[in-house]
């Protein structure tokens, strides 16, 4: 009887996993599919790393109660390479450029310069911790978004550190103010704003002179979430159990109808942006690339899928860990991206959690230079 319970326990258990395990490769390769078609689409990948960690339990399971059967959620973490990797990527720490032309580029979304919080507001202090973060980490390419500094004089204490910048605004209206800046060693030949619809969002492409080399660099601050404060405040207390469950499932509902409406909105501009590099790529095969920015998705997200199309994820290629951007403890995801074609190939890349003046933790890379082909 004992032993007749026991298999029908470790078969309810093995069923359970199949469960887990079609939903871990489902929610992984969501990002296949647009967000236009439906909103479960665009919160399917958020699940992603919670469906991860109970694959991972079921492991622990199966390796104390039934061994024989540990196989199985090793081989759906074999499956989900792909989007395990993209999320949360273990390159080690020892890479090095190992001689050559390196390029060292910083994106960050510096929130007006005006830092996380009132704290901030009066004193400059985020700004100039900005500014002297910058001299320290001497990036060849600064690419900031809400990039507006008002009184602050932002751009005038940047320009102290390097040779060339430009700042486009890209609306400025009573309810909205936002900017996208380029700061660099390198000669400004060109801008141009990609256009698509956006309430206060938007791309810009730059084109460099690098020595004998050219250089597009295309800086993105994709649409916003339109959670407004009050929705935030809604969903943290979600999280934290103070919220009666007809309100957590009434909000949810109007929440997750939010997103799915920017993420709709995101995977048009995704699909502009990268249709607007792919056609300059084509006609200009030996310029270097990078697109940057704030792409406002998560990295498991059809957004990122398109936006790193041809080109390389740097933190995935050459980053640790989860990475999360975001200051809020509420929003632990990865949004803040940088991508490069071919020709550069990163050995270090990192979203710096220790640097706190703006909403957002910068991400910086450092690629080599292969030669022109």
């Amino acid at each position: 009887m004992l032993k007749k319970l026991t298999s029908i326990a470790r078969n309810t258990l093995t069923a359970l996993w199949a469960v887990v395990a079609l939903l871990m490769l489902a929610s992984g390769y969501s990002d296949r599919l647009s967000p236009e078609h439906g909103a479960w689409v665009s919160t399917l990948g958020l699940a992603f790393p919670i469906i991860m960690a109970v694959n991972m339990l079921f492991l622990l399971i199966f390796i104390t109660f039934c061994w024989r059967r540990a196989w199985l959620p090793v081989a759906a973490f074999v499956l989900a390479y792909q989007p395990i990797s993209l999320y949360v990527p273990l390159n080690g720490s020892g890479q090095q450029a190992d001689g050559g032309e390196t390029l060292t580029v910083m994106s960050y979304n510096v929130q007006g310069f005006g830092g996380p919080g009132p704290a901030h507001d009066n004193d400059n202090v985020a700004l100039s911790q900005i500014v002297s973060y910058v001299r320290q980490q001497q990036p060849d390419l600064l690419c900031v978004q809400e990039a507006q500094d008002g009184k602050r004089n932002a751009k005038m204490r940047l320009d102290s550190l390097f040779a060339h910048r430009d700042t486009i605004t890209l609306v400025k209206t009573k309810l909205s103010y936002n900017a996208l800046g380029l700061f660099t060693r390198y000669p400004i030949l060109r801008r141009e704003r990609i256009h698509y619809d956006s309430r206060a969002n938007g791309s810009v492409a730059w084109t460099l002179l690098r020595g004998r080399d050219t250089l597009f660099v295309v800086n993105n601050h994709l649409e916003s979430t339109h959670l407004g404060k009050s929705l935030r405040n809604t969903y943290k207390n979600m999280l934290h159990g103070d919220e009666p469950a007809d309100t957590v499932r009434l909000q949810s509902r109007h929440i997750a109808g939010v997103l799915a409406g920017s993420a709709a909105t995101r995977a048009m501009q995704a699909r502009t942006v990268a249709d607007y590099t792919d056609s300059v790529r084509r006609r200009h095969p030996d310029w270097l690339v990078i697109v940057c920015g704030d792409f406002n998705d998560q990295p498991i997200s059809y957004t990122h899928r398109v936006m790193a199309r041809n080109l390389t994820d740097c933190f995935q290629t050459a980053g640790n860990g989860v990475g999360w951007s975001m200051l809020a403890k509420a929003f632990p995801v990865r949004i803040d991206n940088i991508l490069c074609s071919d020709r550069l190939t990163p050995f270090s890349c990192r979203v710096d959690r220790s640097f706190t003046a703006s909403d957002h933790h910068p991400i910086v890379a450092k690629m080599k230079l292969s030669p022109d082909r």
